[in-house]
């Protein structure tokens, strides 16, 4: 798969992550993003964007931790009955 190719991956997995509505399968698509991003970004040395994907890989398993522990939970039931009364 060219540099092109894992580039454009990414981005279509980060879209696709966007357009979830599940947390979980949002957090675990947009993981799958990172990973791509940081392959394209690191192969063409560009810095400032491993920093970032390092940084939200590192975000999105740390909320699907939480996730599978309950740690958010309430929150999003609290979400879900805003949503409702709205």
């Amino acid at each position: 798969m060219t540099t092109t190719m894992i580039g454009w991956l990414g981005a279509g997995l980060v879209l696709t992550s966007y357009a979830q509505s599940n947390t979980a399968r949002l957090r675990q698509i947009n993981l799958l993003a990172s990973i791509a991003m940081l392959t394209f970004d690191i192969s063409l040395h560009i810095w400032p964007s491993v920093v970032l994907e390092l940084l939200l890989a590192v975000i999105n398993i740390r909320r699907l931790a939480q996730l599978r522990s309950g740690g958010i939970a309430i929150a999003e039931r609290e979400l879900v009955l805003l949503n409702a009364t709205a």
